[in-house]
């Protein structure tokens, strides 16, 4: 069965078979979504985080099914991205989920998304904060595309926040600082390039 199986490659250390298991879990027709859930908090007790991330990307594509679960999926991401984050695994990984976050945002809207009340500006700001700082450190090591990409993603979480002015100083920045990564990727700024440019600048203008 998958789920000993799992077990016994986090306790014998090998991470290639326990990121299999997960996926033959995820083929199980009588898969419990929240046992990934488990396997994830048990993969990182092991100190395995790979298999934790394959848990929580499993985990995934489980909601985009519309299937309920007992964790909130902003919370399967924002934990994924994390452990992207605090393991300094390949950054186009952790590019891709925050674009996931922002891509579901605007398919179910931030209330069912983000959670109701203060839960929904907590995570708000949390992405958009989380993906700023990542944007940043992109542009520090002059990785451009992703500098591009996070700040573009960064800007649309800080859209959703309340407008007071702080917020919208923050949105402005972060739609200029898209523009001046777009124009870093190709020192010929070709007609795409500036196309998306002028986009960011018409954003910025109507903040």
């Amino acid at each position: 069965m998958s789920c000993d199986q799992f077990k016994i490659a986090l306790h014998t250390r090998d991470e290639t078979d326990a990121c299999k298991q997960v996926d033959k879990m995820l083929k199980c027709s009588d898969l419990e979504p929240e046992f990934l859930t488990l396997a994830c908090h048990e993969a990182i007790a092991c100190k395995n985080v790979s298999a934790a991330i394959a848990a929580l990307s499993s985990m995934l594509s489980l909601y985009s099914s519309e299937r309920v679960l007992a964790t909130g999926e902003v919370t399967v991401l924002r934990n994924l991205i994390l452990l992207l984050i605090r393991e300094k695994k390949n950054r186009c990984e952790t590019v891709k989920y925050f674009k996931h976050a922002q891509k579901r945002l605007e398919e179910v809207g931030s209330e069912k998304f983000f959670g109701c009340g203060g839960n929904e500006e907590r995570e708000a700001k949390w992405f958009a904060g989380a993906s700023w700082n990542q944007a940043t450190e992109a542009g520090k090591e002059q990785d451009w595309k992703a500098c591009f990409e996070l700040y573009a993603v960064s800007s649309e979480f800080y859209a959703v926040l309340p407008q007071s002015l702080s917020n919208l100083q923050t949105l402005q920045t972060a739609l200029l600082l898209c523009v001046s990564a777009l124009l870093a990727i190709d020192d010929e700024c070709d007609s795409e390039s500036l196309k998306s440019a002028k986009y960011y600048l018409d954003k910025c203008r109507k903040v």
